[in-house]
């Protein structure tokens, strides 16, 4: 369900690699203005880095705002490297696909704002991320909020204003 012209959506996104096995994955959630559960995600990638698995985060996690209509953003991670590799050229990036795939939906027709934040307010992605490392399937898309999500979601609405903000 798309979003009302003006409202504003928060898009939270995080990787995860397991350090025995090297498989990789991703998770994030779109949330209203007011921190409300609108949708989420979590995405096995395969054995790769965690640099890797956050640049396919912030892919997923566009594609999802873009597919539900949403047309302001923020983005949020809380990964230093990964915010750098999304605001330069993708061709000067060694991950250029996964970086040209995010440059490409950035620069659709909307409102994208990425801002770099503590990891301890993105609690929420991070959860989701290191459950995708255990799912059967490859990708789901969450309509509805997992209940095992409660607890960090009422976390993050506490802790709102704890977040630092480094915007590209």
């Amino acid at each position: 369900m798309a979003t009302p012209y003006g409202w504003l959506v928060k898009l939270n996104i995080d990787g995860a690699v397991a350090k025995r096995t090297g498989q990789a994955a991703c998770g994030g959630l779109l949330r209203s203005a007011h921190g409300e559960w609108l949708s989420g995600f979590r995405h096995q990638i395969g054995s790769s880095s965690i640099l890797v698995a956050k640049l396919w985060g912030i892919w997923k996690g566009l594609q999802l705002a873009w597919m539900h209509g949403h047309r302001r953003v923020v983005l949020e991670t809380d990964s230093a490297e990964a915010f750098e590799a999304i605001g330069k050229e993708p061709s000067m990036q060694p991950q250029f696909n996964i970086c040209q795939e995010s440059w490409d939906l950035l620069n659709q027709d909307w409102e994208c704002d990425v801002q770099l934040i503590w990891r301890e307010a993105n609690r929420c992605a991070d959860f989701l991320a290191r459950e995708a490392l255990g799912m059967a399937t490859q990708t789901e898309i969450l309509f509805v909020e997992p209940p095992s999500l409660a607890i960090a979601l009422a976390s993050d609405l506490q802790d709102a204003d704890s977040s630092r903000v480094v915007r590209l």
